[in-house]
């Protein structure tokens, strides 16, 4: 698990916030369009209006849950 720690890190350091607004809007179509999102409120989401700190709760919460934001797991 460390891996993705370092990973997640190293994509934060080298990665604009419009870099990472645009991967993580491409991240949620992705799920939403494999039926990640059925029953839930971003099945007919626009992600594009979403705001910046929305953007960034879902890339912290799903794109690289919690759990691997810190070095202790």
């Amino acid at each position: 698990m460390a891996n993705m720690f370092n990973e997640y890190k190293k994509y934060v350091e080298n990665s604009s916030e419009e870099e990472i607004r645009k991967e993580t809007i491409s991240w949620l179509e992705n799920t939403r369009s494999s039926g990640g999102f059925a029953g839930f409120d971003e099945e007919e989401m626009n992600f594009e209006e979403l705001t910046d700190d929305e953007i960034y709760w879902y890339f912290e919460e799903w794109v690289f849950p919690d759990k691997f934001n810190n070095g202790d797991f």
